[in-house]
């Protein structure tokens, strides 16, 4: 007789493994049975999303509805990347136009998209601000490489992209304009702040809440990035019945960021088996709901017709 076993992760539809980190992402679907059936799916189905890294785990949720949303924005971005890679050869090909900061306020911006997006054309000089936001930029960026070498060989790829915008024309520039400087910039795909799981049991009085922000950054080989942070902190519950979690007071013992990046091929791969698991557990559900739905309509149409013939009586 063949063993079974339980399968250890029953819900989960996507994977991906990189050495000392996955991300995952299951179905937790649940029907609804206690009022408007045929919404099929009720207030506790969600997406989790799972982001392991050295052995630990951060959890987020992601409601169903903004999956349409979800994958029309990732679908545009698939056409956009590919109408950027049919474009010719250009002349435009300097790391001014190409080179993408990693981080803080310019995070997913080029030093030529910097200059165009704080273009004042009343000034002198059009791109002064946006001048002295990269020479703000190039100074943190050499500083930070005397102090971290190993972020050095970054540091002076963004500074020497910095420098290149510098030598750029005016009268160029002024010819451009934000969007057709370069191609896809900074777009953020999921950005859920702040929500608590009060069915966890609290920890020194304070409650389990996940922070998930799911972005694409262009030019990079691993350009979407899923990023969740997980932590304890009190939550009160207001009188409009809505819950305010008290971030200046959370656990930071407690708190932990992990983050994992993909390909765009893998993150809509992503996307379709959430949207594939939705679509097939609404139709694997759709008869039972109509049923409960059509039961639940003759049993009030009943009771409405044995209480006016009560009156009557």
């Amino acid at each position: 007789m063949e063993e079974t076993r339980n399968p250890q992760y029953p819900f989960e539809i996507a994977s991906l493994v990189r050495k000392n980190k996955t991300f995952a992402v299951e179905a937790r679907f649940s029907q609804e049975k206690e009022d408007h059936f045929l919404k099929v799916h009720n207030h506790f189905s969600r997406f989790v999303f799972t982001v392991i890294v050295d052995g630990k785990a951060a959890i987020a949720n992601i409601p169903l509805n903004i999956l349409e949303g979800l994958k029309i924005k990732s679908e545009e971005i698939l056409r956009q990347s590919v109408a950027e890679e049919a474009k010719p050869v250009s002349t435009a090909v300097s790391p001014a136009y190409t080179f993408r900061f990693a981080g803080g306020t310019l995070k997913g911006k080029t030093p030529v998209e910097i200059l165009l997006e704080n273009k004042d054309d009343s000034a002198e000089d059009p791109f002064k601000k946006g001048k002295e936001i990269l020479n703000k930029q190039y100074l943190w960026l050499k500083e930070s490489a005397e102090k971290n070498p190993k972020f050095a060989d970054a540091n002076k790829k963004g500074m020497a992209a910095i420098s290149e915008a510098s030598k750029i024309p005016v009268e160029d520039l002024s010819a451009m304009n934000a969007s057709s400087a370069s191609g896809i910039g900074h777009i953020s795909l999921i950005d859920i702040k702040t929500r608590p799981l009060m069915n966890r049991e609290p920890v020194n009085g304070k409650n389990f809440v996940y922070e998930i922000n799911v972005s694409y950054t262009g030019g990079k080989d691993y350009p979407i990035n899923v990023t969740v942070d997980n932590y304890y902190a009190p939550v009160k519950k207001l009188e409009s019945g809505l819950l305010n979690v008290m971030v200046g007071e959370k656990d930071n013992d407690t708190a932990m960021t992990k983050s994992f990046d993909m390909t765009l091929e893998e993150w809509l791969h992503v996307v379709r088996m959430m949207d594939e698991a939705d679509r097939g557990y609404y139709f694997a559900h759709a008869a039972s709901a109509f049923k409960l739905a059509e039961d639940a309509d003759r049993k009030r149409k009943e009771e409405a017709k044995k209480e006016k013939e009560s009156k009557a009586s």
